[in-house]
């Protein structure tokens, strides 16, 4: 008892001092900093990542363009840790979302977490607060695709185009990659896989035809309200089957022009090529604090 109310106190404690950390305003961001100053550049960065997001998920999430989101930048990972949500050790951030439409959306990360996984945490934030207003949650390959977009498109030349481009070894078939989660138990390469795959299935989802944005997000909804997804995709794409959408996937990225930027590597090569993106991402977890849904699955992966 003794030991609950000990852990209870330091909550509160923590929830008091993040709010008494500087603030600072930018076009999209409330930034609380437990640090004095922000370092130069930092806000124009995040403003910059929303924008690129804003690219992607606007349709989804509209609210985006009125609506700051707030974010608590804690000095360190130790920090981090010890905030008030008490973030396992393998995450590198949590979005926190709002039981009441007064309150604000929120994101808790450290500061020294580059900009291209802050645009992954935002990117599930984004996509779980429009999947939250229906009763069922998107497929993990949908969320962590599109996380994955919006890393990549932060930190790859030529953006998330290289999704599109990128060589795949040997992979599961579509039925069953559809309905799987990475394998933390493998490597770094093989958990880099699983993320690189489905990036570029919902990429190609999102821009394979003139129409797939509309598509995309009547999918979205589809999921949202409950719709199985190999239904959805018959009815919303044409894709009668899951082995329909790896053909249409492949034939789409065999068809790519290889930007001056982007080295396409030998046909047939598989494994993780030379340069490439490795990603290293923890479990998802849901927990409940003080009745605000706070979502542990906000996590991005290490990129090498």
């Amino acid at each position: 008892m003794l030991a609950l109310l000990c852990a209870f106190l330091l909550s509160v404690s923590a929830a008091a001092d993040e709010e008494r950390w500087p603030t600072t305003i930018t076009v999209r961001f409330v930034l609380h900093h437990e640090k004095s100053v922000l370092p130069k550049g930092y806000a124009a960065g995040l403003d910059a990542v929303h924008r690129a997001l804003a690219k992607r998920l606007r349709d989804l999430s509209p609210w985006m363009d009125t609506e700051k989101i707030h974010i608590y930048l804690h000095a360190s990972r130790e920090s981090y840790l010890r905030s008030r949500y008490k973030p396992p050790a393998t995450t590198y951030g949590l979005a926190v979302y709002p039981r009441k439409a007064s309150e604000p959306r929120r994101l808790v990360i450290s500061q020294d977490v580059k900009l291209d996984v802050v645009a992954h945490e935002l990117s599930h934030l984004l996509f779980n607060s429009f999947m939250g207003e229906g009763k069922h949650r998107s497929p993990r390959w949908v969320d962590e695709g599109l996380a994955t977009i919006a890393q990549v498109d932060n930190s790859a030349p030529g953006g998330a185009a290289v999704l599109r481009l990128r060589p795949f070894g040997p992979h599961p078939p579509m039925a069953q990659l559809m309905n799987s989660l990475p394998d933390y138990q493998q490597s770094q390469a093989s958990v880099g896989e699983w993320y690189a795959l489905v990036g570029s299935i919902v990429l190609f989802l999102k821009e394979g035809q003139p129409r797939s944005p509309q598509y995309f997000v009547r999918f979205c909804k589809a999921l949202r309200d409950g719709q199985d997804q190999v239904e959805a995709l018959r009815q919303i794409y044409g894709l009668n089957t899951p082995e329909a959408l790896e053909k249409a996937w492949t034939a789409w990225r065999a068809s790519a022009p290889a930007p001056k930027n982007v080295q396409k590597a030998p046909a047939g090569q598989s494994g993780e090529p030379e340069g490439e993106f490795i990603f290293k991402m923890p479990k998802e977890k849901k927990v409940r604090e003080e009745g605000v849904q706070v979502d542990e699955g906000a996590r991005a992966p290490l990129l090498r």
